[in-house]
């Protein structure tokens, strides 16, 4: 939504535009709206199923413990205002993270010193197999936050700016929990409540089925969208 300048002129291009019925920028011209999330497309359940083989890639084993922490580079265009956490914030977040478990590291810069031994080992292809099988996911990344919530895990997502779809999925379903930088210890803290509750393995995938429940399979509408002709209605 606050990706004005790329907005501006890719709407004015397009025949039409598709968007999530959470999106809550404006869109000028022709509209579509669907009941889903982007990260449906590839991670619905008719589309994409965990395998907990692919852990051993990452040097994880079926049924351990571990949180997955996501940095990003904040390089693109709507990046311009993010800074993103500072190398001793993310010290301190990974040293709080790793009383509850193992933390492994996806990061787009190099990592700290350190932090590097924690960094992910394995192959890009199956990261979200390893999503699929983490306890918590926690970083700066809005669409790791909701490809977690797809896949039933709950993530704490952490940026100067939020999202339409993050902010839907925190108030449906309470997967995703967003907070700004200046609140990193509030956020640290629900992480770590989310590793210590029992619960978690019951909630998150209830949390999920609902979610899955109330949207549609996204591919499965693109394909109706272009194939049938619904473009240009």
């Amino acid at each position: 939504e606050f990706a004005l300048q790329t907005n501006w002129f890719a709407y004015r291009l397009a025949h039409s535009v598709c968007t999530p019925d959470s999106y809550r920028g404006n869109v000028p011209g022709k509209n579509h709206r669907y009941a889903g999330y982007h990260e449906l497309a590839y991670l619905h359940p008719s589309r994409f199923t965990p395998a907990p083989e692919r852990l051993a890639a990452f040097g994880l084993e079926p049924g351990e413990k571990f949180s997955v922490v996501r940095f990003v580079s904040w390089q693109a265009i709507h990046d311009r205002r993010e800074k993103g956490l500072t190398e001793a914030q993310k010290l301190e977040l990974v040293a709080r993270l790793e009383r509850h478990g193992r933390v492994v590291l996806s990061s787009e810069d190099p990592l700290p010193d350190d932090l590097e031994d924690r960094g992910i080992r394995g192959p890009a292809e199956d990261i979200h197999h390893l999503l699929a099988h983490s306890t918590l996911i926690f970083g700066e990344s809005a669409t790791m936050s909701s490809e977690a919530a797809m896949l039933g895990v709950p993530a704490v997502f952490i940026a100067k700016t939020g999202r339409g779809y993050t902010d839907d999925i925190e108030r449906k379903y309470g997967l995703v929990r967003y907070f700004t930088e200046d609140r990193l210890e509030e956020a640290i803290g629900v992480a770590e409540g989310l590793l210590r509750e029992t619960s978690g393995d019951e909630w998150a995938p209830q949390a999920r089925e609902r979610l899955l429940e109330d949207t549609i399979d996204v591919t499965g509408w693109m394909i109706d969208y272009f194939e049938n002709g619904r473009w240009g209605r």
